[in-house]
């Protein structure tokens, strides 16, 4: 459930229930079951020229996911991100775009954090050229509770009927 509270912001939360399944045959460590039950409030600022290509402006929200409302997982999940969008058409007179983005985020143990609640970098949203997942906590480690990822972005026309571009990027 949401609401605008202002043209460029909006707050609310959202309610999970998931049955979680983790499957470890790699490492022959015993499959776990459990259950998350969680609510998560949240407030978003956007004030970008345009949702799906946006030339300029920012975005930027925060949440805290309170696990442990009668599910077996227990902690509080804290997130922070930044969007920075900036045309450069009038500098070099091309359709180019600036793009900043960063998050961070941290997760509390407030009793028990399972293997699949910790945090994982890689993939599109993250760090782009690796595997979704592809960095994180093995199989038997405590998963990770820091998280902070930073992308540099500058993107070009490919099929502008499509509104398809092509991008450089530098992600860590």
């Amino acid at each position: 459930a949401g609401k605008m509270i202002s043209r460029f912001t909006n707050v609310g939360a959202t309610y999970k229930l998931e049955s979680v399944q983790e499957i470890h045959a790699v490492n022959l460590i015993e499959n776990k079951d459990y259950l998350l039950s969680s609510v998560m409030p949240y407030i978003n600022f956007n004030n970008t020229d345009d949702f799906y290509i946006p030339r300029n402006g920012y975005q930027a929200g925060a949440s805290t996911e309170f696990a442990g409302l009668g599910g077996d997982s227990k902690y509080l999940k804290t997130s922070l991100y930044l969007k920075y969008f900036k045309g450069l058409d009038d500098l070099t007179e091309h359709d180019i775009i600036f793009r900043y983005k960063a998050r961070i985020r941290d997760l509390e143990d407030l009793g028990l954090i399972n293997y699949g609640d910790g945090f994982y970098l890689g993939g599109p949203s993250s760090v782009r050229g690796y595997q979704s997942y592809a960095f994180g906590a093995k199989v038997g480690e405590d998963p990770y509770t820091k998280y902070f990822a930073n992308s540099f972005e500058l993107s070009f026309p490919l099929v502008p009927s499509a509104k398809m571009r092509w991008a450089t990027f530098f992600d860590y």
